[in-house]
């Protein structure tokens, strides 16, 4: 959260955590997940979340036998207006949006779901439902566009390169939901080579998309994909770090993980306790009511960050990692340790 904190979600939404002390924190659902930092790999947790809590949401009973993969993008696909078996069958968008939110949590590891020869089949799949959300009536329900992102999650995650261009033409659509999904699916994609040589197709929404996620989004997945040292990426991400706290924050670290120093003030701010207990933040946008930082949010805050440092260099931000190492909060202390880790393996091994 920050100090242009959104407002709550629905009444529909999953009922909010607390802190240890009471401090109401509101869960990490799909609309927020990306409201602080969006860093792509908290996008696996967030969805780990999701699929927990939505047993209260919605009231699903698992049914105890997992569905196929297959038969998941076909339930999805019906409620696009797509025939199954010669019937249209009527949406049930809660029923949809748990389907491609459990979709997006198994492929964390399509390795362990799809045989490789199936993928580019279950891609094409999936790349055609999608392209039936994006063509259902509008305005969209908020779970009709949860569901869209899940899906462009879930597409980015079986990492097949005939991906990307369905997630670059989604980038210019009218509609912030599409754009923002295009987005989601090109980080989850990640660094495959297909993706690092047309990074630059995420520099004009960067630049220019009117939605403050989108950019922010857009400044994350750019730190994700393009190749260090990018010069383009890297002057365009530059401009950005003007502009408000949650676009600044994530091109700050975007910037570090290209090689970049410019933002690494930010940097150190987040990684910072003393910078968070000393912020105030606003629950609602228009209203001039402040409160402190709760202690799990502070953590969460910090968490954030570390989950995009795995592969920076700079000596200061690694002492700074190093303190974090001895923190009070475990789950903090647990993701330093694991940073310095992967930070010690890619220096013996020469890569980043």
């Amino acid at each position: 959260m920050t100090e242009n904190g959104a407002r709550p979600d629905s009444a529909d939404s999953p009922k909010a955590e607390r802190d240890s002390e009471g401090n109401e924190l509101r869960p990490m659902t799909s609309r927020l997940m990306t409201q602080l930092f969006a860093v792509p790999a908290l996008i696996v947790g967030a969805v780990i979340t999701c699929a927990l809590l939505v047993t209260l949401a919605f009231g699903w009973i698992a049914t105890g036998q997992e569905e196929s993969i297959e038969s998941l993008i076909t339930r999805i696909s019906a409620g696009t207006g797509d025939k199954v078996i010669g019937v249209v069958l009527p949406p049930k968008e809660k029923e949809l949006w748990q389907a491609a939110l459990e979709l997006a949590r198994r492929l964390q590891r399509p390795e362990k779901e799809i045989s490789p020869e199936k993928l580019p089949a279950i891609a094409l799949q999936l790349r055609t439902a999608i392209e039936g959300v994006i063509r259902m009536p509008r305005p969209y329900s908020q779970a009709t566009k949860d569901r869209m992102n899940f899906m462009a999650i879930a597409l980015g995650r079986l990492r097949e390169p005939s991906a990307i261009e369905q997630f670059e033409s989604m980038l210019t659509n009218d509609e912030p939901a599409v754009r923002k999904a295009g987005v989601s699916g090109m980080a989850e994609l990640g660094p495959i080579p297909e993706m690092r040589s047309r990074a630059s197709t995420l520099v004009p929404v960067l630049n220019d998309d009117p939605v403050r996620e989108i950019r922010l989004m857009a400044a994350t997945a750019l730190g994700q994909i393009a190749d260090r040292g990018n010069k383009a990426v890297i002057d365009a991400l530059r401009k950005q770090l003007v502009d408000e706290d949650e676009v600044r924050w994530n091109v700050a670290l975007a910037l570090i993980r290209l090689g970049d120093e410019s933002g690494k003030l930010d940097v150190l701010d987040m990684l910072s306790r003393e910078y968070w207990q000393n912020r105030r933040i606003k629950d609602d946008p228009e209203s001039e009511q402040t409160r402190p930082i709760a202690e799990a949010e502070i953590g969460r805050n910090i968490r954030s960050a570390l989950t995009a440092l795995d592969r920076v260099h700079d000596s200061e931000i690694r002492s700074a990692i190093r303190l974090l190492a001895d923190d009070p909060n475990p789950l903090v202390r647990g993701d330093a340790r694991n940073v310095l880790k992967t930070l010690e393996e890619m220096d013996s091994s020469g890569d980043g």
